[in-house]
């Protein structure tokens, strides 16, 4: 089952083909998309790869979080299924001297 993998904080200069070299060194790349911007065609600084097991993407994110591709420190993150996520909104305290109404 292929896992998916967020790569963000990436040089704007860095192409898909380098993202996919590099994290070809832990395992296979099944899947790359590197998010440009759709009037000038330039990176937006963040891809997602699909890797072909948990296992590879796991070492993925421990060896390639924080690391230093053009000057810049990487951030790789696993993606949760979108179809199973959930969104939580976080609950703010209540202004003082806020009524609520019971409305």
């Amino acid at each position: 089952m292929a896992v998916k993998l967020y790569v963000g904080h990436l040089a704007l200069h860095v192409t898909q083909a380098q993202i996919e070299a590099l994290f070809r060194q832990v395992g296979n790349v099944t899947d790359s998309f590197l998010v440009t911007n759709r009037y000038t065609g330039k990176s937006n600084g963040f891809a997602f790869l699909n890797l072909d097991s948990e296992v590879v993407a796991l070492e993925a994110v421990q060896r390639f979080n924080g690391y230093v591709l053009d000057g810049l420190a990487l951030t790789v993150h696993l993606l949760v299924d979108s179809e199973k996520a959930t969104i939580r909104k976080l609950k703010l305290p209540e202004a003082p001297g806020s009524v609520e109404t019971g409305e």
